[in-house]
């Protein structure tokens, strides 16, 4: 994977792929770890979940050329669990974002195609024509507004990881002043919030933090896991499910520039990503939504299903707390 530029919309995270696949022997919803084609339009989702059957109304919503073809390919980063992420030897891209895909897919009469793409092609992809529909777990930035349409489905923040028992006693960037915190290259809003925390330790005369980057969040882990670096700042919801799926690690403090993460749709699509908020939304209000989150261990659930949420917000600028 391409790590992204400092001046690309787009924001990703990593996790391990090994590590990720141990909760799909324990789930048996949705497309659980099969193909998306696995579970064809109207079978049970699963526990507690409802029977998805087309709903015509909103079917009526799509855009005709989709409508008649009846398939929408989507550009999909195949290394970032649990959203998106295929495992070792395998080529199925699997996680809650494709099972979020067939659920509406049933509802709308259509088979979502998952096609593996670099997250630095992401959209380019969707610019050139190629597809109309991204997976890549992109935060919702004004930037990221100007290049796509975003769908957004999810909450995230960032959130400082330490090894167990917190040795060093970071409980949060305030505390970490002295201390050596890796994050990913590249990732713009982390780098700043680190930048910002560091100027402050100094203005009180305190050390600065020492500010360690990786290619890969994999790299961050295994530098905080052997000792080289004190603590990892990164995506509260791939920091929960480090630990869901048995890393031996600890989260630290409150989360930090909370935002929203969504599907991406191509620009002059808005009647595409209209019908996929109303869509999503159904999922949500009738439990769907819930089970998925459930299934995949994840963190961030909205309420609502919005359209580039962060250009609505009356002040954009991220909370410290993750709802």
């Amino acid at each position: 994977m391409h790590t992204p530029t400092s001046t690309h919309p787009n924001l990703r995270r990593h996790l391990p792929l090994a590590a990720a696949l141990s909760l799909c022997t324990a789930a048996a919803l949705l497309s659980a770890c099969g193909t998306p084609d696995d579970d064809a339009p109207g079978a049970k989702t699963g526990q507690g979940a409802v029977n998805l059957t087309v709903d015509k109304a909103l079917q009526a919503k799509l855009p005709p050329d989709l409508r008649a073809k009846g398939s929408v390919d989507v550009a999909a980063v195949s290394d970032y669990p649990p959203l998106s992420f295929s495992g070792e030897g395998s080529t199925t891209i699997v996680g809650f974002n494709i099972d979020f895909l067939n659920a509406a897919g049933r509802l709308l009469g259509l088979t979502f195609n998952p096609k593996d793409t670099s997250f630095d092609s992401l959209i380019p992809s969707l610019q050139s024509g190629r597809v109309v529909l991204a997976s890549g777990g992109a935060t919702d930035t004004l930037e990221a507004e100007k290049a796509t349409i975003l769908v957004d489905y999810l909450k995230t923040g960032a959130q400082l990881s330490v090894k167990p028992g917190n040795p060093k006693k970071i409980t949060s960037l305030d505390a970490a002043c002295g201390q050596k915190v890796a994050t990913l290259a590249g990732s713009v809003r982390y780098m700043t919030a680190l930048q910002a925390a560091t100027k402050k330790c100094q203005d009180s005369g305190k050390p600065p933090i020492q500010i360690s980057t990786f290619k890969t969040a994999d790299q961050g882990m295994l530098a905080l896991t052997s000792g080289r670096v004190d603590a990892k700042f990164d995506s509260s919801i791939a920091a929960a499910y480090r630990i869901e799926v048995g890393q031996k690690i600890e989260l630290a403090g409150p989360a930090y520039l909370q935002t929203h993460i969504g599907f991406q749709v191509a620009k002059g699509r808005m009647p595409l990503a209209l019908a996929l908020q109303d869509t999503f939304q159904k999922l949500i209000d009738n439990g769907t939504y819930k089970t998925l989150l459930d299934k995949w261990k994840i963190r961030g659930a909205v309420d609502r299903i919005e359209i580039n949420a962060t250009s609505k917000t009356a002040s954009p600028t991220p909370t410290t707390s993750e709802g």
